[in-house]
């Protein structure tokens, strides 16, 4: 079951055992945007409304 992902180079994560939805830095960040004042308390209207948003934070 291992051996052909290995041997294609594919690298196993490194989140916590039979876990599938686990990934501390998408978590993180996650937190640290919903604790942000500007916020929406309401969802995006579309992907582009979220991705302007985002690319805000980022900057």
């Amino acid at each position: 079951m291992l051996s052909t992902p290995q041997r294609l180079g594919v690298v196993s994560p490194f989140s916590r055992p039979r876990v599938s939805d686990d990934n501390p830095f998408a978590e993180a960040i996650f937190r640290t945007l919903k604790y942000r004042p500007g916020y929406p308390s309401k969802p995006f209207a579309d992907v582009e409304a979220a991705r302007s948003w985002v690319h805000g934070f980022a900057r």
